[in-house]
């Protein structure tokens, strides 16, 4: 795989590889922030099942903020049976 390979799926396989070397599941699962309730008490809950479509989402957001000049932000929420993880895009350009 290329370095410069700015597709998504090269970026989720970069994204899997970081995850392993940090001990996380590569098995990533996509969130919005429709799926995940922050209780302020340090918990975290997570609508189940995840729709399928998420990943489908992540990928347009994705290349929305490529095709645009965007930042991109993957990120792991929290880990249980995969590592459940959101893609972002920068909000403006500098």
């Amino acid at each position: 795989m290329k370095r410069n390979d700015v597709s998504f799926g090269a970026t989720v396989a970069r994204f899997q590889e970081f995850l392993g070397q940090n001990q996380y599941s590569e098995n990533i699962l996509w969130l919005t922030p429709e799926d995940v309730l922050l209780s302020g008490k340090q918990s975290v809950y997570v609508r189940v099942p995840i729709p399928a479509a998420n990943e489908t989402k992540a990928r347009k957001m994705y290349d929305e903020g490529v095709a645009n000049g965007r930042g991109l932000l993957m990120s792991t929420i929290c880990e249980m049976q995969g590592s459940f993880s959101s893609c972002g895009i920068e909000e403006n350009t500098i």
